[in-house]
């Protein structure tokens, strides 16, 4: 039975149970009802306009059509997708790594895709899909970390990291002026980091966050346990989806046109107009009384190239964020873009006509597909990910994929001689099979690769720094109240290295806007400490 199948027959179960529970539902659906009249009280002519094509501005659409009963044509998108997942069987696939689904913390992220149909599956949302299939195929990982010894850190170190998670740092300080030598070679260390992207340079805030806001995958982090795969690609799986539904509702996505340039009121509070060029015409728009922007100033996609097999993917020769650089020059509480560091982060995927090397994988670590596993002694800090069977919308049954992502890229590897962001696919793939010990076997897998499609995100660890170095804008700035900031470079109380963040995000900026009240966050008690610990941070918080 095929992943698909598995996935059909769990929504057919899950009918059942829907059809047992219709009484109740009628009743929500007539109090939600007459609440989806109110919201829909709005002024006419109202326009809503996201400046760039990023995820939160999918998502912030998504809460304006569902939860304000905005009119899909009057919400307009500017700006190309930026992340994409795409390749084929001939020149192989290749993926941009997307950020974790935590399973226990992900309600703003649900609340969008309880409404978006599947891809494949009819009748069912994507909400349902992504719970049909972990309910079929949980993450477990019997080896999350290959050559992991075991080690912690000591007393000092915990206490920084209690410290830490209580909010008695200063949110300005980097993680590594915190911690010691030993925090960052031990077992602990290495796990997050490899999820959620972190490092010595990483905001002492940033963490605190993710710390908090994550606690529910302490007992589960070297397990995976505590995380959802989707039934393909988080890009096909989610993404699309979610943008042919706002299609379907009526968005206009302008993917043609680029904006270029804001004009505030005199108390640069306000947008009154921007200008975008489109196709090598100069158009302004001015906004009316009660239009809204949105705009994501920044995201680690930006200034993303690719390789192949036998060429590295080259530096890239774009202007780094000219919107934000220009808004920055006129208004106060946007941000400091010439304060993001290039952060980098590389990432490959190799495509097989074998399943020598997946085969390998699995029976080796006895890993379940997906669940991503460390190389805790690689210099480049590397990760992969080995999915089952098929994992694009156009794979074949007899092709095969294995997805890695590499932290330190500025380093020689272990077994290749250059930075891993002067490498190409074929020796990011030799340092992979080596670190699994199989060297002896590189040509024979070699000769059954079909292509290694890199990836280099220049700022693929900025987001998760740029508050140390104070570059994040305001989500509101200035008090703005026709001008939202959304995305990885906007001042949150939630952790930016999971997806749930960027739902979140939006969902804050248009409730802001529209004038309702979000509900607060959720805060956990640390289940990563001893019981001692955790009893006086319960007694002291």
């Amino acid at each position: 039975m095929t992943k698909k199948d598995m996935t059909k027959l769990f929504a057919a179960a899950a009918a059942v149970g829907a059809a047992a529970a219709a009484a109740a539902v009628a009743v929500n659906h007539k109090k939600k009802k007459k609440q989806a009249e109110e919201l829909k009280r709005l002024p006419k002519g109202k326009n809503i306009y996201f400046l760039g094509n990023s995820v939160s501005a999918l998502f912030g659409a998504a809460y304006l059509i569902n939860d304000f009963g905005f009119k899909g044509d009057s919400i307009h998108i500017f700006g190309a997708d930026k992340i994409g997942g795409s390749g084929n069987n001939e020149d192989g696939f290749v993926e941009t790594v997307m950020p974790v689904i935590a399973s226990e913390n992900s309600r703003c992220l649900f609340e969008i895709l309880k409404n978006v149909p599947s891809r494949d599956i009819g009748d069912i949302s994507v909400k349902t899909e992504i719970e049909n299939y972990n309910n079929a195929y949980p993450l477990s990982a019997m080896g999350r970390l290959v050559d992991g010894d075991g080690a912690a850190f000591g007393t000092a170190d915990r206490r920084a990291l209690v410290k830490l998670v209580k909010g008695n740092i200063c949110g300005n300080t980097a993680i590594g002026d915190i911690f010691g030598a030993d925090f960052f070679e031990s077992d602990f260390y290495a796990m997050w980091q490899s999820m959620f992207a972190i490092d010595a340079e990483t905001s002492a805030d940033e963490f605190a966050k993710l710390m908090r806001g994550m606690l529910m995958l302490s007992p589960r982090v070297e397990t995976c346990e505590g995380t959802l795969d989707t039934c393909i690609n988080k890009y096909e799986s989610i993404v699309e989806p979610l943008r042919k539904y706002l299609v379907e509702c009526g968005v206009e996505f302008c993917e043609n046109a680029s904006v270029t340039d804001i004009d505030f009121d005199d108390e640069y509070k306000n947008v009154i107009s921007f200008d975008i060029i489109e196709k090598g015409t100069l158009k302004t728009f001015y906004l009316n009384s009660g239009d809204l922007c949105f705009m994501t100033p920044f995201t680690s996609f930006d200034a993303m190239t690719t390789g192949d097999f036998n060429s590295p993917a080259p530096a890239s020769s774009a202007k780094t964020a000219p919107l934000w650089t220009a808004l920055a020059q006129k208004a106060d509480g946007v941000g400091n873009p010439s304060a993001v560091a290039e952060a980098p982060t590389a990432e490959f995927t190799a495509t097989f006509k074998s399943d020598i090397l997946t085969s390998h994988i699995f029976d080796t670590t006895l890993n379940s597909p997906g669940t991503i596993m460390t190389f805790k002694n690689s210099k480049w800090d590397m990760s992969v990910v080995c999915p089952m069977g098929k994992y694009f919308d156009g794979q074949n049954d007899d092709t095969y994929v294995v997805m890695g992502r590499i932290l330190n890229c500025n380093v020689e590897g272990n077994y290749v001689d250059k930075a891993a962001v002067n490498s190409s696919g074929s020796e990011m793939l030799y340092e992979l099979v080596c670190l699994l010990g199989l060297k002896n076997d590189w040509e024979e897998i070699r000769d059954s690769v079909i292509n290694v499609v890199t990836v280099l995100k220049p700022y693929g660890k900025s987001a998760v720094n740029a508050q140390s170095a104070g570059a994040l804008a305001d989500m509101f700035p200035n008090g703005s109240t026709n001008l939202a900031m959304l995305g990885e470079f906007v001042k949150s109380d939630r952790l930016k290295e999971d997806m749930e963040y960027l739902a979140y995000n939006a969902k804050n900026a248009v409730y802001g806007l529209l004038g309702r009240n979000t509900e607060p966050p959720v805060c956990r008690l640390p289940a990563f400490m001893s019981r001692r610990m955790a009893r006086r941070i319960k007694t002291e918080f």
